[in-house]
């Protein structure tokens, strides 16, 4: 790919290949005779044992007598493209016990952002969403529905009505 005997540059033509400089210029360092006899009989005892991971096979290595520590042995097993066999979690298939919940917003028609249900007559107050607006209804509002003249309590962060004080407004009129 890159050929330094070329009267073209190293540097034009790994700029014309699209890969950096310094990759030109690398040369891997060979694998040394005691990782190779280790990496042999890593393979022999992942024929053994397939479930066996990084931790497992160096202790079966120190039992034979072969000091070599864990990440060194997972750093060789990804060399050679050994994984160990287990089972994985099946994290697409839903549990049989898990209740499948209905999709309210089907056939709803979303039209902006903050877009909720307003319970009644309530006044949304969007300058703060901490501040409570209390709005009481108009006598012909009440007489026309069951529930009386009431103040609805709205925050923005709970949505709530203060039912307690409609409660109250009822048992004085």
């Amino acid at each position: 790919m890159i050929d330094r005997a070329h009267p073209l540059p190293v540097s034009r033509q790994v700029k014309l290949v699209g890969i950096s400089r310094s990759s030109a210029y690398y040369a891997p360092s060979p694998i040394g005779a005691a990782d190779l006899a280790l990496m042999r009989r890593i393979d022999e005892l992942h024929l053994e044992h397939p479930f066996a991971g990084a931790r497992m096979l160096m202790r079966l290595l120190k039992r034979e007598g072969i000091g070599v520590g864990r990440k060194h042995v997972g750093t060789l097993m990804r060399k050679m493209g050994i994984e160990a066999l287990y089972r994985k979690p099946n994290l697409s298939r839903k549990h049989p016990a898990h209740k499948i919940w209905p999709y309210l917003l089907r056939d709803r028609k979303i039209a902006y952002s903050t877009q909720r249900e307003q319970p009644f007559h309530v006044k949304v107050n969007r300058n703060s969403t901490a501040k409570r607006t209390r709005i009481p209804r108009h006598r012909e509002q009440a007489e026309r529905s069951d529930a009386g003249p009431c103040l609805f309590t709205r925050t923005a962060a709970s949505q709530s009505i203060d039912y307690a004080s409609c409660a109250a407004i009822r048992r004085r009129a």
